[in-house]
């Protein structure tokens, strides 16, 4: 089992201190020591993405404090472009996700008439997490090739990070996209905050696709009523 102490001391540069004493009592349990091991001994002999130093990016990139909008996604892409942001794509990324170009697109359309934003060579939402857009992925970890092997392995952790949330903030914008990011609905309360619910980026969603749901100009017509224009979200970024 590993040792709690030196676990924490390997978290303080990977994510916001507020963030790190918020979600510490979970993280320090019986039952993320053994998620850790688990991970730990899974990596001696199959390929998991993304790598430790990443994991916990969202709480690193955006602050406590900054929260402003959720965006809640699945797991990690299984493909090793994963780097802790949901959707986001890193450095190792060969090419825009599919679910990442749909998005973008999204974008392009809702906020900006179609104007191309030009992202071929960086497919990097560190410019949203930044403005205090967190992007949460249910599940941190995955299996090379094996799209949510890791799901189970997180969900709790995830369930207490969304009633963090939920217990001591209010006015957030969730933004749910897709049947499992919408199953953590009941976690919400939504007379304190607001919730926009959409069908997932994915192009395999052709039931309730996700364009043309202008999310995000709902997004910002939310944040100008609550604080004003100069506060909006740049999606742009």
């Amino acid at each position: 089992m590993l040792n709690s102490e030196k676990l924490k001391k390997k978290f303080e540069d990977k994510m916001d201190k507020k963030w790190l004493d918020k979600l510490w009592p979970f993280l320090s349990s019986d039952k993320m020591m053994k998620v850790f091991a688990y991970l730990k001994s899974q990596k001696t002999f199959r390929i998991i993405y993304p790598s430790f130093d990443d994991c916990f990016n969202a709480f690193k990139y955006t602050p406590w404090d900054e929260v402003r909008v959720v965006i809640i996604g699945q797991d990690p892409y299984h493909d090793g472009s994963a780097h802790g942001l949901a959707f986001s794509a890193g450095p190792n990324a060969k090419r825009c996700p599919p679910s990442l170009k749909n998005i973008i697109l999204e974008v392009e359309d809702d906020c900006y008439d179609g104007l191309n934003l030009e992202r071929a060579s960086s497919w990097s939402l560190i410019g949203w997490a930044e403005q205090g857009v967190l992007l949460l992925n249910t599940a941190f970890t995955v299996e090379k090739n094996r799209p949510g092997s890791h799901s189970k392995l997180w969900d709790e952790f995830t369930t207490n990070v969304i009633s963090k949330l939920n217990s001591e903030k209010t006015g957030l914008i969730y933004l749910l996209w897709g049947a499992h990011a919408q199953s953590y609905a009941s976690l919400i309360d939504e007379n304190a905050n607001h919730i926009i619910k959409t069908g997932h980026p994915s192009p395999l969603n052709t039931s309730n696709p996700f364009k043309g749901c202008r999310c995000f100009s709902a997004v910002n017509k939310i944040i100008e009523g609550q604080n004003g224009p100069e506060f909006t979200i740049n999606w742009e970024k």
